[in-house]
């Protein structure tokens, strides 16, 4: 983890048990927002922000019966 709550792709895609290219096509659609993207174009993502991500995801997995 970065500093202070910050984290990057590669710590979000293990969170969500996504892969990373899929945490770039999310961003890319909109599903994700990244807290700053770095000048070498890393994300950094908010932390607590993901982990609210991931809450919702295991909710709509359970409402879908998966």
């Amino acid at each position: 983890m970065t500093s202070e709550g910050k984290i990057t792709t590669t710590e979000v895609a293990f969170i969500l048990g996504i892969n990373r290219a899929t945490v770039t096509r999310w961003v890319h659609n909109g599903q994700l927002k990244p807290e700053f993207t770095l000048g070498n174009g890393q994300m950094i993502f908010d932390h607590e922000y993901i982990l609210d991500v991931a809450a919702d995801l295991a909710l709509e997995q359970e409402e879908n019966g998966e």
